[in-house]
Formats: structure tokens, sequence, C-alpha cells
């Protein structure tokens, strides 16, 4: 992407035949929700002018995860980014959002350009004139905001109930925006994203991902009041892309050393990690870079399809309040914010 103030699009395109799945993260302020809601906005417009409502195919689905969301959003204005953002677009449009629907009406002619849910919504509706998805706001700061619950597992299997239901195996693309909240999240880890890529891409499936951030949107967010009362904290580095707001302390981010000894194997969420302790400092290392020991303990945390392993919960809660205890002890580490994040999946699951 090119390092200007904001967002500016990308090389995925509306169309593309290659890829129809877009993710993007990153740093806060950058203008990408108000981009593509234009981009997806003035598409269906122009095919309804052209067309007609009754041919067109073009138009949306605004989501959001849940229906207050969706109600702040509406409350302060869908359109007001693009109102700043594109004066001559805006001009004489007027939006109105209720009952599911998206209208544009200018000059006392309403012009249906797309509709609006929430993740709940995932029975009952299909529709023939809309082709695109915009999931605004797909990555949460906390594990517990994500619909299904057991640390967010399953909302990547309800968005895709939501997918079906709403299109019925026609061809349509999706766009998934988030800001840097978490060092990785459910959607992610279920599209097998790698951890901490700039940009990655799956052909097979079409899956296009991406991090999006800007030198010149930091020097102008750090020359704001704002800015400048936040510069040099933990906020200040997340709200600029340079961290997510999920992550351990850059302390607790060490390789093993030589001389410690493994003491059992853990799976979460598909991924492998080994637990090695220092017995001389008594320093747990949780990494995610060594091939498991299988003459030693596996501990599933989740089962294959990623949901909470109940048996493991049921036998092994103290064993997992041992390692709560020992990380606030301070005296665990880890080789990355991935593997701490998904350790700490773990130790969400018992008070």
């Amino acid at each position: 992407m090119e390092n200007n103030l904001y967002y500016s699009g990308t090389s995925f395109v509306i169309g593309n035949k290659t890829y129809n799945t877009y993710l993007c993260a990153g740093q806060r302020g950058r203008g990408k929700t108000t981009w593509w809601l234009e981009t997806i906005t003035e598409r269906a417009v122009k095919d309804i002018l052209k067309n007609g409502d009754n041919y067109s195919k073009r138009k949306f689905f605004f989501v959001r995860r849940e229906e207050k969301q969706l109600q702040l959003v509406f409350a302060k204005g869908l359109y007001n980014g693009v109102r700043n953002k594109s004066p001559d677009f805006m001009k004489g449009y007027v939006e109105e959002c209720n009952g599911g629907d998206i209208y544009f009406t200018k000059d006392k002619k309403k012009i249906h350009v797309g509709y609006y849910c929430d993740l709940n919504t995932v029975k009952g509706i299909s529709v023939e004139d809309a082709d695109v998805m915009l999931f605004d706001e797909y990555i949460e700061p906390t594990r517990g905001k994500y619909k299904g619950g057991e640390g967010g597992i399953h909302e990547p299997e309800m968005f895709a109930r939501l997918d079906e239901t709403l299109f019925r195996n026609r061809d349509n693309w999706i766009v998934m925006l988030g800001n840097n909240d978490s060092p990785t999240n459910p959607y992610n880890e279920y599209f097998g994203i790698p951890y901490g890529l700039k940009s990655w891409r799956d052909k097979k499936r079409g899956i296009f991902y991406e991090f999006d951030s800007s030198d010149a949107m930091t020097e102008f967010k750090e020359s704001t009041s704002t800015g400048r009362r936040w510069k040099g904290t933990e906020y200040g580095d997340y709200s600029n892309g340079k961290k997510s707001l999920g992550e351990v302390s850059n302390d607790l981010i060490c390789e093993r050393p030589p001389q410690a000894i493994l003491l059992y194997n853990l799976k979460v969420n598909g991924t492998y990690l080994t637990v090695w302790q220092d017995t001389e400092t008594l320093i747990n290392y949780v990494t995610d870079d060594c091939k498991i020991d299988k003459k030693k303990p596996i501990y599933s945390v989740t089962t294959d399809d990623m949901s909470i392993n109940t048996y493991f919960v049921s036998f092994n809660s103290s064993f997992i309040k041992i390692n709560k205890m020992h990380y606030g002890r301070g005296l665990t580490r880890f080789n990355s914010q991935k593997t701490a994040t998904l350790f700490m999946i773990m130790l969400s699951l018992v008070n």
C-alpha cells in the first residue's frame, strides 16, 4: 500500500475472480471503512441508475457483530466519514437505515442500495440483488466479545452460515475490516493466516489478507492533542499499529534457554505448543517452534473443530489454575505474541 495519510484502496477489487475474501487489519483512523463503504455504495448506485432497481445485482450487506453496535453506528451516521471524505459524491444524498434496509434519497427519489444485519441473522434471509458483504470491526480486543462463546472459536462458523444464507452459493465478495486489537483472532486462525505477516494470500480459497498502516498517519496523529498526549505509551503504539492492544508485555517475549527441560505439550486452536522449564529459576517457556514429544503429556485445550475440549477442562482445572498462578507470579515466558495469546485462551477457561 502507498504510504500516505489515509487508506486509498488496495489491489483487491470487487469482482476479482481469483480472490473473493479480503481481510484488512491495522492502524486506527486510516479510513478503511469509509473507503470501502463509499466504493460499494457507488458501485450499487451506478448499477441501479443504469439497469433499474428490479435488475440490480450489485447491492451490499453492511454487517456488525451485534445489533447494538449497528444502532450506535446509525445514531452517529453511517456515511459521516464518506460525507467528509467525498462531499461531491454525497452532495444532495441523505441516507436512511431502517428495517434492515439502506436507502439513498436524492431529489425525493429513494434508491435502495443495500441491507444491514448482525451475526444473529442466520436464518430466513436470501437476496438476489446483493453480491457484497462488508463486515466492519471483525477483530475484538478480548475473546469474550465474540459471538458463540468459548473464546470466539465458533464465530467464524456463524459468519459462514450467514454468508451461505445470504448468498446461497452465488458469486459474492466479502470485505472484513478491523483494527490491530489483538495479536491473533478467531478469523485469522480459522483461515490459517500465518501470524505476524503484513501480507498473505491463498489463491486456492480466494483469501487475500493484508496489514495496513502509514507513517504519514502516525506523524499526523502524533501532532494532534490526543496523539501528543499518548505518544510513547502502549496505547499510542497500538493506535498507530505498532503493537496489538491485547499483547503481553514484550518483557515476557524471549527464547527459551538451552538448559530448559520439556514438561508437556499443548494443542490450542490447531497449534501445538511445548512448555519448558528452567529448573534453577522455575521459569516456564512456552513456544510453538519445537516439535512435540509424544512421550510427554499432550493436553488438547481445544478439539479438532476448535471448540473447547470440555474433558480437558473437567479433568485439568487444577492444572490450569497452577499455570495461571505461575503466570501471575511472573514465571512464564513466550517466544511470540501469538503463542502468548493461545496460552491465554487456556488460562481463561477457569476462574
